[in-house]
């Protein structure tokens, strides 16, 4: 029989991956709000209210990463909240990533995007359908990220080797 107090190797994969995922949040957010605050386009006009919202969006994007290297700190010292934490993250992980990747499955539908495909540009090295069909199987996979989560935590083992670290907190 395996060692009671044996840390489960799946808790170090899943905190390096959500450090990857939270530095690629990061720098994307750092990229869009430089991008969209500091030139000027058409996505995002100069009116104070769509500023407002578009502000208000990148601190709850940089809120979402702090709370994930937060998460991943309390994962490396196998802190019970960290464990809870990680669920959570997981759950909207699968959330927004599912949607996204449905959305995109939908999009690639629109007669729009059809057309394009079938009267391709020739300076464009991918069609607009195949690019979306990429992305919408790229974030199935990392919503798959979040499902792996929300099942690794919640396996008895991995409950029973947060709660040996702390006795007084099991339930």
């Amino acid at each position: 029989m395996s060692d009671p107090n044996e840390k489960p190797g799946g808790v170090f994969a899943a905190a390096i991956v959500l450090a990857l995922m939270g530095a690629f949040g990061l720098l994307s957010t750092a990229f869009s709000a430089v991008t969209l605050f500091f030139t000027s386009h058409a996505i995002a006009p100069a009116i104070p209210s769509v500023r407002i919202l578009l502000a208000v969006a990148h601190l709850l994007m940089l809120a979402a990463v702090l709370w994930s290297f937060w998460t991943v700190v309390g994962l490396f010292r196998y802190r019970t909240w960290a464990r809870y934490s990680i669920i959570v993250l997981g759950i909207l992980d699968f959330l927004v990533f599912a949607l996204l990747s449905a959305g995109l499955a939908w999009l690639r539908r629109n007669p729009f995007i059809a057309s394009m495909d079938a009267h391709p540009n020739p300076s464009m090295p991918f069609s607009p359908g195949a690019l979306m069909l990429g992305l919408s199987i790229f974030y199935a996979l990392l919503a798959l990220v979040g499902l792996w989560w929300v099942v690794y935590f919640n396996l008895t083992r991995v409950r029973l080797a947060f709660a040996a670290l702390h006795p007084g907190l099991t339930r």
